[in-house]
């Protein structure tokens, strides 16, 4: 049912029990890591603000493309940086957005594998 091999599965189960650590900037909470969404959900308190993720990925607790939802956040255009290294929109990363009563929030899926610690930083463009 797969093509992988057995260790990219431990990589994907791993990743998905135990998900990393995430220290978040100021104004934005980290409220876990939703298992039954497999993303990691943020609440920022400032809507324009940027957001810098220190996430301590390692062996035990893997990234592996990670996703991100950011309630109360309105920006889905916005610049994206792994480790001091600019992203590209579609190649790199995917942004979306789920509705709400309260509004929409932006959905954030990055193309990425780690077993080191790992920083992102989400600017908004506008």
């Amino acid at each position: 049912m797969t093509e992988n091999n057995i260790d990219e599965l431990v990589i994907v189960a791993k990743s998905w029990l135990k998900a990393p650590c995430i220290q978040t900037s100021k104004r934005v909470t980290n409220q876990g890591y939703d298992l039954s969404q497999r993303v990691h959900v943020l609440e920022c308190g400032n809507t324009g603000s940027e957001i810098k993720l220190d996430i301590s990925s390692n062996d035990d607790a893997p990234l592996l493309n990670p996703a991100f939802v950011i309630t109360n956040w309105k920006n889905r255009d916005i610049e994206l940086k792994l480790n001091g290294k600019k992203l590209k929109s579609g190649k790199d990363y995917r942004i979306g957005c789920r509705t709400r009563l309260e509004g929409k929030d932006p959905i954030l899926w990055i193309k990425y594998k780690a077993e080191k610690p790992t920083q992102i930083i989400i600017r908004p463009l506008n």
